[in-house]
């Protein structure tokens, strides 16, 4: 059990140490990636300690110290059916910490696979990011460019429309000295 956290904190400090390296949203969902799997940690623990007490229970009369009281299952027994029925709950017991020992084996397996998952990705991510970077700036230098040649040709704009009013004035003057003649 101690491994198994001490891979998720592992995981959680790998996951701490590139926070700033890749895209907030991955971020996100690898962080929740892990915290579930420090809960699902979390919650296989106390399964433990839940079945070690019971265990415990059973083995000192019911832990109060004294002579085990009768329950329900014990009733009518003598000391080997005692035995057994001990044995049974040991058997039972064990297996569910065998099941228990594979869903440990299974967590790390998934623990080890997002460790290696976020060592690949994080130098991928990294590129994508300096490339979406990269493209901002181009774009932010094209758009001033844009912008100086849409002033550029507003004020050409302007300048056609003087010189025409120029023209037409001197059309009209030349116009009037000839009529005047």
């Amino acid at each position: 059990m101690g491994q198994l956290d001490a891979w998720v904190k592992q995981l959680d400090k790998d996951l701490k140490g590139i926070e700033g390296s890749i895209p907030e949203k991955e971020y996100n969902k690898r962080y929740k990636m892990v915290g579930d799997l420090g809960n699902k940690q979390r919650h296989l623990v106390t399964s433990a300690q839940a079945g070690s007490f019971a265990r415990d229970e059973l083995l000192s009369g019911g832990g109060r110290g004294g002579a085990a009281h009768e329950t329900e299952q014990t009733i009518g027994l003598d000391s080997q059916g005692m035995m057994r029925l001990q044995q049974r709950s040991m058997e039972t017991q064990d297996d569910q910490l065998d099941k228990l020992g594979d869903s440990i084996v299974r967590q790390k397996e998934v623990a080890v696979a997002i460790s290696d998952e976020l060592t690949l990705h994080a130098p991928l991510l990294n590129d994508i990011y300096e490339g979406t970077e990269r493209v901002k700036d181009h774009q932010k230098v094209e758009m001033k460019r844009l912008d100086k040649i849409m002033r550029k040709s507003k004020n050409s704009g302007t300048m056609c429309i003087i010189f025409l009013l120029i023209l037409a004035v001197a059309a009209c003057i030349y116009v009037l000295t000839s009529l005047v003649k």
